[in-house]
């Protein structure tokens, strides 16, 4: 189990780090309001089915019953952990007597209720009702656990996981290095910044370079220290050009502790000439001016909360063949926590600012900062697609939340689910199927599907539909006559011409598309999950509005 030696560092104020770490403190700032605002103002509501209150946190207090009753107890430890960390529940049940025990989990939102947690039957309690067990700690902010027995249940204790972080930066604060020199990158894998993760000391990590536009080569490596550091020599090029790094934890297993890998954001270092590195940054060469001004958001419908319907329900495709919920431990390459097809994982790519990474109960799409200097805005397309689970014929289902978070020129990032032939692994695909095609603050939503054999595309655009940081649902049912599109639960266009129906093996793909690499204002989306079901349960849906057909064009 990790055993956390959490060092402090005197907290430093915004004006005074350098200006790309500063950045990057104002960037995990706002990805943790993304994450706070998915949860609802319900977040914390009180415990519904016992007759006390849910008091108590997960900062090594125990919560207790009130004074009437035996004093049930429970008590979490450590008391800061990251997802995946193994974890130490004890405590009594509010009688004695051996006892069969359960977790129970309460997500606080209006309408939910207790449940058991998947293989949460624990064991036993003594004959006193004492227990004492472990289980990996859950990745959701803001969801209270309890322990339950036939003669009653303890507290709920509220879980408050961190998430994994690395800030990235070249020791000496310049991102400017000359040709052919020896310089060091230093990862910090736990930040002090908005309850940042613990260090985990002799954990792997590797510094990657960027090769062939978006993926990623180990160039090096070294273990986390007590302090969350980890150092590394690089050579610089022998010409002149932009680099890219990042840094990757590697997964952690020891000791009952399933912590997945994660990464940091892109770090782009300038290699310049002996001369040019002296002289004082330069702004990069990626211009603002030359993209255009930001997408005014159009009147959109009143935002929904989590329990925005979804079609998988309404019209019964259950069970899942996958169901990615990134609710514990996992990283991007892990298989998915349940359905009957439990097979398949993510791969990533970035060939500009942004970066794909799982964070607390999800996977989130951020298009990251450009740090050299005081430059505005990000830049490129990041992308994840699933391997190793696709079907010619069935449902996908996508529950996502997004914002923009600074203000400036340059079009928006577009938000992009798409179903692409898994022969095309991570390249861009011209046949494809658009799941969902918006922006963070528009009011349009995009759906369709395009043949490169055809050259044709078919779309349908939906206006005035509800946006904003409350989570959405996307879906789509792939038949051998009909393609249909969802949106909240309900069909929203249908098609049944067959040449839009590729025919292949289809795998999702997420991705947030920048205009190359031109400036545009920093974006995040937040996937709460992503679901396949097959095609023969449940009932086909074959209405919607018809698509409009044109030449395809462009392709890859």
């Amino acid at each position: 189990m990790l055993r956390t030696t959490r060092r402090r560092r005197a907290a430093t104020p915004a004006s005074a780090i350098p200006s790309s770490a500063a950045r990057s403190v104002v960037a995990l700032l706002a990805t943790a309001g993304l994450l706070l605002a998915g949860l609802g103002s319900g977040a914390v509501a009180a415990d519904q089915a016992s007759p006390t209150p849910t008091t108590g946190t997960s900062t090594g207090t125990a919560a207790r019953a009130t004074s009437g009753e035996r004093a049930a107890r429970l008590d979490v430890s450590p008391s800061v952990f990251v997802a995946g960390q193994l974890l130490t529940f004890s405590g009594r049940m509010p009688t004695s007597g051996v006892q069969n025990i359960r977790l129970q989990f309460h997500m606080g939102r209006p309408g939910d209720s207790w449940t058991d947690v998947e293989r949460g039957r624990v064991g036993r309690t003594s004959r006193t009702g004492a227990f004492s067990f472990t289980f990996p700690a859950p990745a959701m902010l803001n969801v209270r656990w309890r322990v339950r027995s036939s003669s009653g249940t303890t507290p709920g204790v509220l879980m408050q996981a961190r998430w994994q972080e690395i800030l990235l930066e070249v020791d000496g604060g310049s991102d400017r290095v000359a040709t052919g020199s020896t310089f060091t990158v230093v990862a910090d894998t736990a930040p002090d910044i908005f309850q940042g993760p613990p260090p985990i000391p002799g954990r792997t990590v590797v510094l990657q370079q960027r090769v062939r536009g978006d993926e990623w080569r180990t160039v090096a490596r070294d273990l986390v220290g007590s302090a969350g550091l980890a150092r590394f020599q690089v050579t610089a090029p022998s010409r002149a050009r932009t680099v890219a790094y990042r840094a990757v934890q590697r997964d952690w297993n020891e000791d009952g502790d399933r912590i997945g890998w994660f990464p940091s954001y892109p770090h782009l270092v300038d290699v310049v000439s002996s001369g040019a590195a002296s002289r004082d940054d330069a702004d990069p060469s990626t211009d603002a001016s030359s993209t255009a001004s930001t997408d005014a958001a159009e009147p959109s419908a009143r935002a929904t909360n989590a329990a925005t319907p979804t079609a998988s329900t309404r019209y019964r495709w259950a069970p899942s063949l996958f169901d990615f919920a990134w609710e514990s431990g996992e990283s991007l390459t892990s298989r998915p926590a349940r359905g009957t097809r439990r097979q398949g994982g993510w791969l990533d790519t970035s060939d500009g600012t942004g970066r794909a990474s799982k964070h607390n109960g999800g996977v989130e799409l951020d298009t990251g900062w450009d740090n050299r200097g005081d430059a505005y805005g990000s830049h490129g397309t990041t992308t994840l697609t699933l391997s190793r689970n696709a079907q010619t014929y069935g449902r996908w289902e996508f529950r996502m939340r997004s914002q923009v978070e600074e203000s400036g020129p340059g079009s928006q990032h577009t938000i992009l689910m798409e179903l692409v032939p898994a022969t095309a692994g991570t390249a861009c695909s011209a046949t494809a199927i658009t799941v969902a095609k918006v922006t963070a603050t528009g009011g349009r939503l995009t759906v369709g599907s395009s043949s490169a054999r055809a050259d044709k595309a078919w779309t349908w655009t939906k206006r005035g539909v509800s946006r904003g940081t409350s989570p959405h649902n996307f879906a789509v049912e792939v038949g051998r006559d009909h393609v249909t599109w969802f949106y909240e639960g309900s069909p929203i266009a249908t098609t049944k011409n067959q040449r839009a129906i590729p025919g292949v093996p289809l795998t999702p793909r997420i991705s947030m598309v920048g205009v190359g690499q031109r400036r545009a204002p920093r974006t995040q989306a937040i996937y709460d999950w992503v679901r396949g079901f097959p095609i023969d349960h449940g009932s086909q849906v074959r209405r919607g509005h018809a698509l409009r057909t044109r030449t395809l064009g462009t392709r890859c």
